[in-house]
């Protein structure tokens, strides 16, 4: 029997909310160890300087708050990048 999966959609996180957010995706841990990185520069993300989250192909990417890496986010959603 097929496992059903829900789908939830996060429009806007409040940046007061943004350690229970990443709470909620179980990546706490990984964000205190800097093993969440930017999918655009590839700096570690902190409570701080998080800008965006998206889904990709299955996969979270996360935007620090660099411009040029908003930037480079939607270029790589656009299709520009992989």
């Amino acid at each position: 029997m097929a496992k059903e999966t829900e789908k939830v959609v996060i429009t806007t996180v409040h940046h007061r909310d943004v350690s229970a957010f990443f709470e909620a995706l179980g990546l706490s841990e990984k964000l205190a160890r800097a093993e969440v990185r930017c999918a655009v520069c590839a700096r570690p993300i902190t409570l701080e300087n998080f800008k965006a989250v998206t889904n990709k192909s299955g996969k979270l990417l996360f935007c620090c708050n660099q411009e040029a890496c908003m930037e480079g986010l939607s270029s790589c959603l656009m299709g520009d990048k992989a």
